[in-house]
């Protein structure tokens, strides 16, 4: 028994210390992560209006406190928030940890770009230990190079899948169109990864 209980010892200190999640000032986190909403809005000259994301506010702070599942997929229609939760997200990290941990955002157009011009940093940024990709679906499919057809985003869901990393998505495309866009392996994979939260309310862009 003392054998099998060292092993479970070794097994989840492995486990916590390879899954990200938030572990300080627990309590606060859900007021913080307002407050770097908040600021993200106030950046772009907009008015905050706390009705409209305070749901979307606790359901991303339960997400970043327990870490039942190694992503977070935000849906809905354009310009209702989901980049802003993101970069808040970014921000409240790095402040906690003083830049110990920092979020690595890029959109997915630009990811088409990068493995058919810059490979090697592509790689990088598909083994960033915390990864957000911005508009997932407005990307092509597959992208062409040298002759080579590749699939940018499948390649890195897959290998973020396999080696349980921190990643963040934002998307117009709700859990049916990612099946039909990119086919029943990766949105089942998907399915398991991600906790999905959609948001529903209307554009705060005029």
């Amino acid at each position: 028994m003392e054998a099998i209980d060292k092993l479970k010892a070794i097994l989840e200190k492995e486990y916590m210390n390879h899954r990200f999640k938030i572990d300080k000032c627990q309590n606060e986190i859900p007021e913080m992560l307002r407050l770097c909403y908040e600021s993200e809005v106030k950046k772009r000259g907009m008015n905050y209006n706390e009705v409209d994301i305070k749901d979307y506010l606790n359901k991303v702070s339960t997400w970043l406190l327990e870490a039942k599942k190694t992503g977070l997929f935000l849906y809905g229609s354009v310009g209702n928030g989901k980049t802003t939760m993101i970069l808040a997200i970014k921000k409240l990290i790095e402040i906690l940890y003083l830049g110990q941990f920092g979020v690595q955002i890029i959109s997915s157009l630009t990811l088409s770009e990068l493995v058919r011009n810059d490979e090697t940093n592509f790689n990088l940024i598909k083994k960033s230990y915390l990864l957000a990709i911005d508009d997932v679906g407005c990307e092509p499919s597959t992208v062409k190079n040298y002759g080579n057809e590749l699939s940018p985003l499948t390649d890195i869901i897959y290998y973020r899948y396999d080696k349980q990393l921190f990643t963040l998505i934002t998307s117009n495309l709700d859990k049916k169109d990612i099946e039909i866009k990119y086919g029943v392996r990766i949105s089942d994979r998907m399915n398991e990864m991600f906790d999905f939260i959609a948001f529903t309310n209307k554009t705060y862009r005029k």
